[in-house]
């Protein structure tokens, strides 16, 4: 199977937007309560705590989107 430009292209976009999941995966589920995470997202101590579980959960959809866009 010969790679044309648009295929590479496609694989590359691909691992990009794979990078990124895994890198909002991180912040959702491991650094949600850190003041960076809470800088990017806009929200509170308070609320940061209180919806740490939900961020937890949303985390790990976008990790399995990446393992999605990987195979």
């Amino acid at each position: 199977m010969a790679f044309n430009g648009t295929v590479l292209a496609a694989f590359i976009v691909a691992a990009v937007a794979a990078l990124i999941h895994v890198y909002v995966f991180a912040l959702e589920s491991f650094l949600w309560t850190t003041d960076m995470a809470r800088g990017i997202f806009g929200t509170s101590h308070a609320y940061a705590e209180t919806t740490r579980g939900l961020a937890l959960n949303q985390g790990f959809y976008n990790l399995f989107l990446a393992v999605g866009l990987a195979a």
